[in-house]
């Protein structure tokens, strides 16, 4: 048998036993994996020793990392939304005359200077976030 398994309890490589006859009861047995420790095997009695390859492994991270990145970015929007939504409660004048300024500043209209004062407001807590 050239398909090498695992033994779930110690890891090491199974040993393939031929079909035989018991020497205890002179009965037929067919072929089975036993551990060379002697751990009992349960179905299924093995483990794939042959792991996903390293580029597959690396590519299945970057895309947990990818999503868990998305996951903050889109915190840390929503957060920015929440900040600006409660500087409006709070001082609905002051945030007019902000966004005034930084439309006046980037030479731009009221719309694009909210966008501007969230993505700002996104990169701050995304910062607070990661940790960069």
């Amino acid at each position: 048998m050239d398909d090498q398994k695992l033994c779930i309890s110690c890891s090491q490589f199974l040993n393939w036993v031929p079909a035989g006859v018991s020497k205890k009861t002179g009965k037929p047995y067919n072929g089975f994996w036993a551990c060379p420790e002697k751990h009992p095997q349960k179905k299924p009695a093995y483990q794939n020793p042959n792991p996903p390859s390293a580029k597959a492994f690396t590519q299945s991270l970057e895309a947990d990392f990818d999503r868990q990145r998305n996951i903050i970015r889109q915190h840390s929007q929503d957060m920015a939304i929440k900040a600006l939504e409660l500087m409006h409660k709070v001082d609905p004048e002051g945030l007019m005359q902000e966004l005034e300024q930084a439309a006046l500043t980037a030479q731009t209209n009221i719309l694009n200077a909210v966008i501007l004062q969230v993505k700002k407001l996104s990169d701050h807590f995304d910062k607070d976030v990661s940790g960069k």
